[in-house]
């Protein structure tokens, strides 16, 4: 974010159950389960609004390359505006 650094920590179980993280105006529903050597992880948020309740998902898939070098995540939203894809590659120096 231009010259402004950003930390951000999470926490993942990935053991296939639902985590319920209420919020504002709504709830969410983070699963995270291993799909063989891939983590996956779905985070369904449902928010209320003037119009109703609109409900968004992302799936984000992280992958491990074979030497441990490379992650990448492969994340997938979709929300009442449509569907977005994004590709994030981590390089370890």
């Amino acid at each position: 974010m231009g010259t402004h650094e950003r930390s951000m920590t999470d926490v993942v179980v990935a053991d296939g159950s639902d985590k319920i993280e209420t919020g504002y105006r709504g709830t969410a529903t983070v699963r995270s389960a291993f799909d063989g050597d891939r983590l996956v992880i779905t985070h369904t948020r449902t928010k209320k609004t003037d119009q109703g309740d609109q409900t968004r998902t992302r799936q984000s898939v992280w992958t491990l390359s074979p030497d441990g070098r490379v992650l990448t995540i492969d994340t997938t939203m979709h929300s009442p505006r449509g569907d977005h894809a994004m590709k994030t590659v981590y390089q370890r120096s």
